[in-house]
């Protein structure tokens, strides 16, 4: 009895006519979507700071982001008032892109600060 290969299924999106999707999303994402997305990416690393770069993912549909240049931050808008930015495992929202950015790099900051509190003079010798 011989082995089954499954084929992995591609998230590379494929055009065909207004069609621009994935096989493994299978959403029926549209063309027209994604360069909306684009768009709307491009604005919103434009809003973010120098350096910053749309981010566009599929998934069920198109989705746009901004990361930041070295892409360990990036920040989502879900609505036309609000931001999120992520940060390792921060996530902090604003009504501007540059709000949010501040907002989660202060939780790090300070999460940081009582981390090298706590450990400031601590004796680990026997």
């Amino acid at each position: 009895m011989s082995a089954v290969k499954i084929k992995p299924l591609s998230w590379t999106p494929r055009r065909r006519c207004d069609i621009y999707c994935s096989p493994a999303c299978g959403h029926g994402c549209t063309y027209a979507e994604y360069l909306a997305a684009v768009n709307l990416g491009d604005k919103l690393a434009g809003q973010c700071g120098p350096g910053y770069t749309r981010h566009v993912s599929e998934n069920l549909g198109w989705h746009y982001g901004a990361q930041s240049p070295c892409k360990r931050l990036h920040v989502s808008q879900y609505s036309r008032e609000y931001f999120t930015a992520y940060l390792g495992g921060y996530a902090a929202s604003g009504e501007t892109p540059k709000q949010a950015i501040a907002k989660v790099i202060d939780a790090a900051s300070a999460d940081m600060a009582r981390i090298a509190a706590l450990i400031a003079g601590l004796e680990t010798k026997g």
